[in-house]
């Protein structure tokens, strides 16, 4: 059974402070932690009896087992909670390094576009995702759930110093690909094979690209709007990158 102080602590990994402090963070659904175990090292198991019996729990996990009737509500964050949660620890630092496209979020805030961008890059062959500063907290619940275990198949990497990082490869010959709401349209443009290292920025649900980053882009690319006058303003970044991304897989 757990105790108090497992429950201040599994309830504390909702913050992103704690989460630093801690070194870990929050996985719950027994699909979802399957996707994850293979990939990164699991500290903690909390689950009934059912549920622990059908996980591959890997070695020194520390492993509870609560009753049926034990409320998850008390350390989920979920509507629903399902009965399997799982602490893993947070993944070591990695040097930025372009491998074919590259997806750089550019102060993407919300939990579900970020989660779901990374959906969008695990489903059409994209490896890598860099967070830049200002972008949701990659090991929040909120990401981790929205990701639908992308986290286990896409390397995401959170970026300190965005600017420098776009800077840098610019100056070492990679085309920094960016969407704007005016630029070359995406259905015309030339774009590098997939394979090519080439960094492709997505900005703000609001802002949209940040004028500091934007300065670094090489190649200003606008999805065209075919709806009539009165159209919606713009697209959410989401869907805007499953588009970009479409295209780009489809050219090969």
């Amino acid at each position: 059974m757990l105790s108090t102080n497992q429950i201040k602590y599994l309830r504390s990994l909702r913050e992103r402070k704690y989460r630093l402090r801690e070194q870990a963070f929050l996985v719950e659904g027994p699909k979802l932690i399957g996707e994850m175990l293979p990939h990164y090292r699991c500290c903690m198991l909390v689950g009934t009896a059912p549920m622990l019996a059908a996980t591959a729990i890997p070695r020194d996990v520390e492993v509870v087992e609560v009753p049926p009737s034990f409320d998850f509500k008390r350390i989920s964050m979920q509507t629903t909670p399902q009965s399997l949660l799982a602490v893993f620890e947070l993944p070591a630092e990695v040097e930025p390094k372009v491998k074919g496209l590259t997806l750089l979020l550019d102060g993407v805030q919300d939990p579900g576009n970020v989660g779901t961008i990374l959906r969008t890059a695990d489903w059409f062959g994209f490896r890598q995702v860099w967070l830049g500063a200002g972008s949701a907290d990659l090991f929040s619940p909120k990401v981790v759930q929205a990701s639908m275990g992308a986290l286990a198949h896409v390397q995401v990497i959170p970026l300190t110093d965005t600017v420098g990082v776009v800077r840098r490869f610019r100056a070492e010959g990679v085309p920094v690909y960016g969407a704007f709401l005016d630029g070359t349209n995406l259905y015309e443009a030339e774009l590098p094979t997939v394979s090519q290292p080439t960094i492709l920025v997505m900005g703000n649900e609001g802002r949209g690209i940040s004028p500091e980053v934007a300065a670094g882009v090489t190649h200003r690319l606008t999805i065209p709007v075919f709806g009539t006058a009165g159209h919606t303003e713009s697209l959410n970044v989401a869907i805007a990158t499953a588009i970009i991304c479409s295209e780009w897989r489809r050219r090969g």
